[in-house]
């Protein structure tokens, strides 16, 4: 249900691989979204080169739009 949710098109994690310019503004974005906060640095290091080297950015950011809201963190969030 939530990864049918994350192909639909026109959804927000799809607005931000359309619409931010590169991809560490696209992870700043996805996690503002999701767990309306930026980054950590520790979460950059382990997460952003994989957004930068990927030829399937789009799909790289549908992953890990999946991994943040099945996070604990996103679960406890009110």
């Amino acid at each position: 249900m939530l990864q049918d949710w994350l192909r639909t098109p026109g959804n927000q994690v799809e607005a931000i691989a359309d619409f931010e310019p590169g991809p560490a503004e696209q992870f700043d974005q996805l996690y503002h979204l999701i767990l309306a906060r930026p980054p950590r640095q520790e979460e950059k290091s382990a997460f952003l080169p994989s957004l930068v080297d990927s030829d399937q950015a789009r799909e790289v950011l549908r992953d890990l739009a999946f991994a943040l809201l099945a996070s604990r963190e996103f679960s406890s969030i009110r």
